[in-house]
């Protein structure tokens, strides 16, 4: 009888310190969780160094080196009308005035100024001097299932029939072209349920003789759309001029490509635990 309370304590003892014990291997096992995925964040969230508003901007006032400054914003939450510093000397956006209020930190955006001295807002504003804004058809398919938004830059594919043989051409008719508007929206309507984000229309900056070679090309075949990333301005000038029915038939340029997607395209692993089971999923990289 005299027993039985230390066993009794002894077993509550036990107990006491076998769920602390687990507790913190929980928290440990927690803590390494989230620094893992941290470390994983941090890496896929490069910060890219972008032009903000360095005090409050009101609407129609003019940009100058000392209402703007450089910042850092995550790569993910970078939207392609603001002017990364590697830009900002080819996008010449000093003199120019803004259509909306900026407060302190706000990213500069593109499609949010006004190259006129009164900053009145219109959407002829947003076009840049000696640039024409001109609207192509396209559909959910050419236009990456109406994801391209106003501020992103896409290159300019067109496919037709060689008008001196019987076969189908392709080649990349422009490459990083500003995207104005989809539809009848632009970069200022902000806050547009996706489900009125569809559109028929793409809204183009580009040079006069470049908005005849859309004309044109429209005429004559099909304009498709390829999104770039918003830091990438680099042109292919060493690329193949175009694509017909030999170079798909031979498979030698397809087998080059292949090769170097591999390379320019890292394969990133990441660990996905469900539950008890943990599997390890493939994601495209970006360098």
């Amino acid at each position: 009888m005299n027993g039985q309370p230390n066993e009794g304590f002894l077993s509550t003892r036990l107990s006491l310190i076998l769920a602390l014990v687990l507790a913190v291997i929980a928290a440990v096992l927690a803590y390494l969780s989230l620094y893992g995925r941290e470390q994983k964040l941090d890496k896929k969230w490069n910060p890219v160094k972008v032009l903000v508003a360095a005090k409050p901007i009101q609407k129609g006032e003019e940009l100058r080196t000392d209402n703007v400054a450089f910042d850092e914003v995550p790569q993910r939450f970078l939207l392609g009308s603001a002017v990364p510093a590697s830009e900002f000397e080819n996008l010449h956006v000093i003199g120019q005035r803004v259509s909306v209020d900026f407060a302190p930190g706000d990213p500069i955006l593109t499609n949010l100024l006004s190259s006129d001295q009164t900053g009145s807002g219109a959407f002829s504003d947003t076009v840049a001097k000696k640039a024409r804004a001109i609207s192509v058809r396209v559909s959910p398919e050419s236009s990456i299932q109406n994801m391209v938004r106003p501020g992103d830059r896409v290159d300019v594919i067109v496919t037709f029939r060689d008008p001196n043989g019987t076969e189908n051409i392709t080649t990349t008719l422009l490459e990083n072209v500003w995207v104005l508007a989809t539809g009848n929206l632009t970069g200022r309507d902000s806050f547009v349920p996706q489900s009125q984000r569809t559109f028929a229309t793409l809204t183009l900056q580009v040079l006069p003789e470049a908005a005849e070679l859309l004309v044109l090309a429209q005429t004559l075949g099909t304009l498709y759309f390829t999104l770039r990333n918003p830091e990438d301005s680099d042109l292919q000038d060493n690329r193949a001029f175009m694509t017909n029915m030999k170079t798909l038939v031979s498979g030698e340029r397809s087998k080059l490509l292949s090769k170097q997607q591999t390379k320019v395209f890292p394969t990133i692993d990441v660990q996905v635990i469900k539950g008890t089971k943990s599997e390890v999923q493939h994601f495209p990289g970006n360098r």
